[in-house]
């Protein structure tokens, strides 16, 4: 699966470097990118860094701030095998629709979408035919299966929580 990791802002320098401004504020997660999707198109990456915040990058056709130029505005796509995922931290497809058990393991809910507004991400879930908001912490969800599509919360807190 391809993964959108940011958008190009523009050339870097004289010598066809790129900028880009990352999706995710955690870089170190794209420390190990060897090649990029660009309009769908796959390209070997010559020269990758992480510095103050963006990535730069250097493409084999890419030679001078000129050429450069013409991939301003682009989308960068990389495959999700490429990146190092942190402990406890997983792809949002990977989370939409997974089912929500309580510790009995009883069905509460299910994640329809996940949002954030700034300070945590938010599981938008259907519950009871209802749509409703949750707080994505740990404190709640204290177990989290992808593979299986089964997330463990503790009942309580989740109660007081969604709104």
């Amino acid at each position: 699966m391809k993964i959108l990791i940011g958008k190009i802002v523009k050339p870097q320098g004289v010598n066809g470097e790129l900028k880009v401004y990352p999706n995710d504020n955690n870089l170190n997660q794209y420390k190990n990118i060897s090649k990029i999707y660009l309009d769908g198109i796959e390209i070997a990456v010559k020269k990758w860094v992480v510095r103050s915040g963006f990535f730069y990058l250097t493409l084999p056709n890419c030679k001078d701030r000129n050429s450069a130029e013409l991939y301003r505005g682009k989308d960068v796509y990389v495959d999700e095998e490429q990146i190092v995922l942190n402990p406890n931290t997983y792809f949002t497809d990977d989370i939409i629709g997974c089912e929500i058990y309580d510790e009995n393991d009883n069905y509460i809910s299910t994640v329809l979408d996940i949002e954030n507004y700034g300070a945590t991400d938010i599981f938008v879930v259907l519950e009871d035919g209802r749509q409703l908001m949750v707080p994505f912490v740990t404190k709640i969800f204290y177990s989290i299966d992808p593979k299986s599509k089964k997330i463990l919360a503790k009942k309580e807190l989740y109660d007081e929580a969604k709104v």
